[in-house]
């Protein structure tokens, strides 16, 4: 794989995504510290601050150029409506993506997981792609598995806000 440099905008039937801006992030980490999302983020932490997840993606802004990977903001095309991210990975990374509680259910993530895994395979960068799901994840494992991914395994995983290790699934493309 190789690193990307990402367009301005993509643009989908639904939705648009652009670069993580500072005008973005007090949004998203309003939509990402619902509990009802939270719950899908371990690594995050089961009572992540408001405050905490925007210093969290300020960093994400500051260092867009510099770590390879980008995040991408999805936005409602008809009302304009921010809706969650994107995670275009660098090199060996994972593809990452949520949305806020309002935006599940109508095949918005299946979209844009598509949309990103296009602007990967236009610059040869689609290859050997891999995601991670908790197990219990119902909604986010049919999106990788409707976007091309492929159950690769599955490992009990250790994170800080939680006591007991949780089922998380290995997806690879």
């Amino acid at each position: 794989m190789v690193a990307i440099v990402p367009p301005v905008a993509i643009q989908t039937n639904r939705i648009d995504l652009h670069p993580i801006a500072a005008a973005d992030v007090r949004a998203l980490a309003t939509l990402m510290c619902e509990p009802a999302v939270l719950v899908w983020m371990p690594a995050m932490g089961v009572s992540l601050s408001i405050d905490a997840a925007v210093t969290m993606f300020e960093t994400s802004v500051s260092n867009a150029e510099s770590h390879g990977a980008f995040d991408l903001v999805a936005v409602r095309r008809n009302d304009s409506a921010l809706m969650g991210q994107v995670t275009i990975p660098s090199p060996g990374g994972k593809l990452e993506f949520w949305l806020g509680l309002p935006f599940w259910g109508y095949g918005y993530a299946t979209e844009m997981v598509n949309a990103a895994l296009q602007l990967l395979a236009a610059h040869d960068a689609a290859d050997l792609l891999t995601a991670r799901v908790h197990r219990d994840n119902l909604a986010s494992r049919k999106v990788l598995e409707k976007t091309g991914f492929r159950l690769t395994g599955e490992a009990w995983c250790r994170f800080d806000s939680y006591k007991n290790p949780l089922p998380i699934l290995d997806y690879s493309l």
